[in-house]
């Protein structure tokens, strides 16, 4: 037994249209699909809320699984991953406070040094002015 339905006059409005406007429709295929009632309730409320038709929505779902491939990231991935980065970030905030420790006990004893250094060039600097002072007094002077 044959059926003959009446074409849907919406879309074929938006054929002519797309053929008036210069855009060539893209080659379609109808399918059908076999919705559960309460996710074909959640799309006809997205496609009120877009302003769009229902296979617009499922288009559009549809090319970004398979641009994805199918590889959707769940919440428990993402919450996996938040979790590494902040090990990570731990890591990287130990090894900073380590490098801080390092590098302020080498400062610190660079200006030991230092200090030592310049307790003892004071030194030798009062040697040498003694010696100088010791020279000059055994020069005669001109009268």
């Amino acid at each position: 037994m044959f059926r003959f339905t009446k074409p849907n006059l919406r879309h074929t409005a938006k054929y002519n249209n797309m053929v008036r406007n210069g855009k060539s429709p893209a080659k379609v295929e109808l399918v059908s699909v076999r919705l559960p009632v309460d996710l074909l309730r959640q799309l006809d409320e997205l496609k009120e809320k877009e302003g769009r038709d229902r296979t617009a929505v499922i288009v559009q779902a549809v090319k970004y699984w398979v641009s994805v491939d199918g590889k959707i990231t769940t919440d428990h991935e993402y919450l996996a991953r938040l979790g590494n980065l902040d090990q990570n970030i731990d890591c990287i905030n130990q090894s900073l406070t380590e490098i801080r420790t390092g590098f302020n006990d080498r400062l610190t004893e660079i200006k030991r040094e230092n200090a030592t250094e310049l307790r003892e060039l004071r030194s030798l600097l009062a040697e040498q002015q003694k010696t100088i002072n010791i020279l000059l007094r055994m020069i005669p002077k001109d009268e």
